[in-house]
């Protein structure tokens, strides 16, 4: 019993540490990523007809300026780099590469070289009935979320899903373009991306030990931690943990990745669809 106490113990340090590695590569990235976006809009338009004497005035001026928004009002200077996201659909692909580089890459290497973890390989089969069959499962448990929002809605339960999909899902609204750019980086890559780290990588340690159970409970409990950002309500991650245990499930009775990333992937698109269309509850 206390050896697998302590296997198990090991197990919860090795995903602690992996995460925390990653979020804090993640965090400096994304900070970088954030300012950057932010600062551009500052520039004025004849910026680079300046000559260079007002063009480093300026530089200064607004450096000065950004300091003291990030000091003073934070989460104003986040509205306004969600909003340049939304406004220009593109970079919500380089925000999902910032998650991929900071999560993906290094994930990989601390666990498949520094602890000798095994991780997904991809070499799972993927065919049509695979996808569909994962494809039917995001349904399931969408619509399962949704009806659980509508309690909450009647319960007067305040659900604010955060500043940014908040802004996504206003900005959405019959906007075809945010739509296939929000389905491609928001649905596809996301699905992709989370479902390999959290299942493929962090619970497929705990499934070859034989604390599929523990590992399932564990791991979807932090997948729901981080969906935690400003403005989101406590209640959410506690929908994202529940929803990460199905996912996780899937994984786990299937030993296929691909069904819980199909499954993902069709969660994700539903929610963009329904914002889409202007279909919701009002949380």
């Amino acid at each position: 019993m206390a050896k697998k106490a302590s296997d198990l113990a090991r197990h919860v340090f090795i995903s602690l540490f992996t995460l925390s590695f990653c979020y804090f590569l993640y965090f400096i990235l994304y900070q970088s990523f954030h300012y950057s976006v932010v600062l551009q809009t500052m520039l004025p338009e004849d910026f680079l007809e300046m000559l260079p004497t007002e063009r480093e005035l300026a530089q200064k001026e607004i450096v000065q300026t950004f300091q003291n928004q990030v000091q003073n009002s934070p989460t104003e200077v986040l509205r306004t780099f969600y909003q340049e996201i939304v406004s220009r659909p593109y970079l919500l692909f380089f925000q999902s590469m910032v998650w991929a580089v900071a999560f993906l890459i290094p994930g990989y290497f601390i666990l498949k070289k520094l602890f000798r973890s095994q991780v997904t390989d991809f070499s799972e089969e993927l065919s049509f009935p695979v996808i569909l069959n994962g494809a039917s499962h995001g349904f399931v448990i969408f619509f399962s979320v949704l009806a659980f929002q509508m309690i909450l809605f009647l319960l007067k339960v305040k659900v604010n899903p955060g500043l940014f999909p908040e802004l996504l899902f206003g900005a959405l609204s019959g906007n075809a373009y945010l739509l296939a750019w929000s389905i491609y980086c928001v649905a596809i890559l996301t699905g992709l991306f989370e479902e390999t780290f959290f299942r493929g990588f962090l619970l497929k340690q705990f499934i070859i030990k034989d604390y599929a159970k523990e590992g399932l409970v564990f791991i979807s409990v932090l997948f729901g931690i981080l969906h935690l950002g400003p403005g989101t309500s406590i209640v959410v991650p506690m929908i994202i943990t529940g929803v990460g245990i199905y996912f996780g499930y899937l994984y786990i009775k299937t030993g296929n990745i691909w069904i819980s990333i199909s499954c993902h992937i069709t969660y994700n698109s539903l929610g963009l669809l329904l914002a889409f269309f202007k279909i919701g509850v009002d949380t």
